[in-house]
């Protein structure tokens, strides 16, 4: 069977980026067994990394903050397995 995604995970970055923090989140679909595609047992992860430079108790993004010089970005890859 194929593993399950990791715990989401934060951190804060290094040096001159001290101000931001990055949290990495996966999600698996399906959220368990397989999706079949002709004979091929798939299952597909998504990993979402987002930063931002007002964290909510650790973590982004943070949706309630109002302040004008809030940042983020967020990438996104699907993997398939």
């Amino acid at each position: 069977s194929q593993p399950a995604c990791f715990a989401t995970k934060s951190f804060t970055l290094p040096d001159q980026l001290s101000d931001f923090s990055v949290t990495v989140a996966c999600t698996r679909t399906p959220s368990s067994g397989t999706a079949t595609d002709g004979d091929q047992a798939l299952v597909f992860y998504e990993i979402v990394a987002t930063a931002c430079n007002i964290s909510a108790a650790g973590s982004c993004p943070n949706n309630a903050t109002r302040e004008p010089t809030y940042a983020e970005r967020q990438l996104t890859r699907t993997v398939g397995k």
